[in-house]
């Protein structure tokens, strides 16, 4: 039996001031049963199609992604597609 993951996707802005930075929604928090400071796995693409790698990253300053891989990787205000999911199977 494979292992089962829920994902969801999602499209959002980058902050205007972030370096990158950008909010998980509360709502999709939520449906992962995620928690602050809990890890999330992401696959972030830019508007383009472009994919960065697949990454696990921490919430922080309540459902904030930043830091390493984010931090001048993604400009300020980019249009960014987001498949997100928890770091643990179903």
């Amino acid at each position: 039996m494979e292992t089962e993951y829920l994902e969801i996707k999602f499209a959002i802005h980058t902050q205007e001031q972030g370096n990158g930075r950008f909010t998980v929604p509360i709502d999709v928090c939520r449906l992962l049963n995620l928690n602050r400071e809990d890890l999330i796995h992401l696959v972030i693409h830019r508007a383009n199609g472009e994919a960065l790698a697949p990454m696990e990253k921490k919430l922080s300053s309540g459902t904030e992604i930043y830091g390493e891989g984010i931090s001048g990787v993604l400009d300020n205000h980019e249009r960014i597609i987001i498949i997100a999911s928890h770091p643990k199977p179903l």
